[in-house]
């Protein structure tokens, strides 16, 4: 089976997580634009993420940084002892002084699950408009990549 990619986005108020319409582990691309997220809108979407079953969670954007504790946070949260599972591990990373174009590319390279490739790809845009989109599907075009929906 070939990856898939998924493009996801909000962009204006309420802020919340659109998950791709897929059913297993995913790595997920987190493009956050919109510079006025507040922490509550943080928590549930890391939230939301962490529960959609995202694997791998790159975040770029204004932030981004934070981005990476909050989801990390969501994810201990699944656990009452805040210890989940090895196997359900989420791995957490920030790329603040890369161009997206690089943060996508580390992502479709590198975002192992598991010792392996997963079969999904989302990029959630938090915020922006199409032209953050059109720059998402240019960056795929340059690695290639087919099939966007």
């Amino acid at each position: 089976m070939s990856r898939q990619l998924y493009i996801t986005s909000c962009h204006e108020r309420p802020f919340r997580f659109v998950p791709p319409p897929i059913y297993e582990d995913y790595a997920l691309l987190l493009v956050v634009v919109a510079n006025d997220v507040t922490p509550e809108e943080q928590t549930s979407i890391s939230r939301q993420i962490i529960a959609s079953r995202a694997r791998y969670v790159a975040a770029w954007g204004h932030e981004c940084s934070t981005w990476d504790c909050s989801v990390d946070c969501a994810f201990l949260e699944t656990d009452p002892n805040f210890t989940p599972p090895d196997e359900k591990f989420v791995m957490t990373t920030w790329h603040d002084k890369e161009s997206l174009d690089n943060a996508f590319e580390f992502l479709w390279l590198c975002g192992m699950i598991d010792d392996g490739y997963p079969d999904a790809v989302c990029v959630f845009i938090l915020g922006g408009d199409l032209r953050t989109e059109f720059q998402v599907r240019r960056a795929a075009v340059n690695l290639n990549i087919s099939g966007i929906k």
